[in-house]
């Protein structure tokens, strides 16, 4: 979801995107565009040469989640400092 979350600021071109999500392939990241697209989450435009892609509003109401979710995972910055679940 580090789509969406990158997503929710404006919309971005491919190569913008690719460089925000380092490590990530441009197969696997377009791959996950295609997905998050056919999901009605991203919307893809083609403006002259660049696409552009952005949220929907069907993505617009995963951002607070999402935003939720990387507060938390902002307090654990150390892995270990990360609570981790018990087995029974």
């Amino acid at each position: 979801m580090l789509i969406v979350f990158y997503l929710r600021l404006h919309p971005f071109r491919f190569g913008q995107l690719h460089q925000c999500l380092q490590g990530i392939s441009k197969k696997v990241l377009s791959t996950e565009l295609k997905q998050l697209e056919a999901d009605g989450l991203v919307s893809r435009e083609q403006q002259g040469q660049y696409v552009r892609y952005t949220l929907t509003p069907l993505g617009q109401t995963a951002v607070p989640m999402i935003e939720v979710a990387a507060h938390w995972g902002s307090q654990f910055p150390d892995e270990s400092d990360a609570p981790t679940a018990v087995a029974k």
